[in-house]
């Protein structure tokens, strides 16, 4: 829905300012990371980003050459970053909450190696993992659900923590699951509905 409201200038406009406002939290004005308009804005710029990067490399390949030149100027900047300010770059958990900008980057290795992949994979066959691949919104939003359910649970599984783990997170995934189909038959007809206003309302311009 938010996609069909923005052309591709107006997606890269909003990328480049979600890229820009995770920069000036990270470095210049931390407090305003802490600015909440329904959500933390460290939190709303950082993975905006990644949803817009996603939507704008979707028919994106990277060759070899691009890809180390890329991931060579995220080293270079973590480097850069470690010698001028006060941030353990390699404390990876520390950055992620709030995710800061040395996040952004360490994320950004991932996003650009699935670029340079993607080229291999583009007939494989349909598994299980492609299927959950093409509803990852549904599973990322499922399995904090069920995350968040667990912490409820959790105080009355009372047994040796290696069988906690195994049970919790049997839970967890049966509770992904069925919180996915949930949220998709929710919110897909949803977007359906918003997509034919959308073009109805273009039609008649």
């Amino acid at each position: 829905m938010l996609l069909k409201l923005f052309n591709k200038k107006a997606s890269k406009v909003l990328t480049l300012i979600c890229y820009i406002g995770v920069f000036i939290i990270t470095f210049i004005f931390p407090s305003l990371g802490n600015v909440n308009i329904g959500l933390e804005l460290s939190y709303l710029f950082f993975y905006l980003f990644f949803y817009m990067i996603g939507n704008l490399t979707k028919n994106r390949k990277l060759d070899l050459a691009e890809a180390i030149i890329i991931i060579t100027s995220f080293i270079c900047m973590l480097f850069l970053i470690n010698k001028v300010t006060q941030i353990n770059i390699f404390d990876i958990q520390d950055n992620k909450f709030p995710p800061n900008f040395v996040f952004l980057l360490w994320s950004s290795f991932g996003v650009v190696i699935v670029l340079f992949l993607k080229k291999y994979f583009n007939n494989c066959r349909e598994t299980i993992l492609s299927k959950i691949g093409q509803n990852s919104i549904y599973v990322y939003l499922a399995q904090g659900i069920g995350a968040s359910i667990l912490y409820f649970i959790s105080p009355y599984i009372t047994m040796e923590w290696y069988y906690k783990f195994i049970i919790m997170f049997a839970i967890n995934l049966v509770l992904t699951g069925i919180i996915t189909v949930i949220l998709r038959s929710i919110i897909e007809p949803i977007a359906k509905i918003c997509k034919k206003f959308l073009n109805e309302k273009a039609y008649m311009r």
